[in-house]
């Protein structure tokens, strides 16, 4: 049989939601893998407590849980796999970290020099790439009450916009 996700989290099958959240919140601060860097044993308890939030988070996927559970482990369909590391992330501290860089692949080495003259160009340039602004920190002070019920706050970020007399030309 599967493990237990009501084990898992440390919760009696009759938890609600709130108790459910509070116990994976826990079990993520205790076990994140930055908390615990090279600690794989962490590591793994911190995916179990992940996938663990994720079925039992979602009424829906919870009342399938159950469903299986009571089944005896033979559902109609298993309980479904972990979730992304992403979704984790966003669960944990509200948004998906940055996507890595993309690595380009090598382009063809450029064509003998006389080819080069004779080809003639058919197609329009490609438009310029906006370019990446600085990064940018933002001090945000909140209460741990905020913190512990999900309160989220708006901030104004300033950003460069383009010139909608000149589109940007400085003509």
């Amino acid at each position: 049989m599967a493990e237990d996700f009501y084990n898992t989290l440390g919760v009696s099958p009759s938890a609600d939601q709130a108790e459910i959240k509070q116990a994976y919140r826990a079990l993520a601060r205790k076990y994140h893998p930055d908390r615990n860097p090279g600690d794989d044993e962490a590591e793994a308890r911190f995916k179990d407590a992940a996938e663990a939030w994720r079925v039992l988070g979602d009424p829906d996927l919870r009342r399938q849980y159950d469903a299986y559970l009571k089944g005896g482990g033979e559902p109609a369909a298993a309980p479904p796999a972990a979730e992304a590391a992403e979704d984790v992330f966003e669960d944990i501290f509200g948004t998906r970290p940055a996507a890595p860089p993309r690595h380009r692949t090598p382009e063809p080495p450029p064509a003998p020099q006389r080819e080069r003259r004779t080809r003639v160009r058919s197609t329009p340039a490609a438009a310029p790439m906006p370019e990446r602004g600085s990064d940018m920190r933002y001090r945000l002070e909140v209460d741990l009450e905020d913190v512990a019920h999900g309160a989220q706050k708006q901030i104004n970020v300033p950003r460069k916009a383009r010139c909608r007399s000149c589109g940007g030309t400085g003509a």
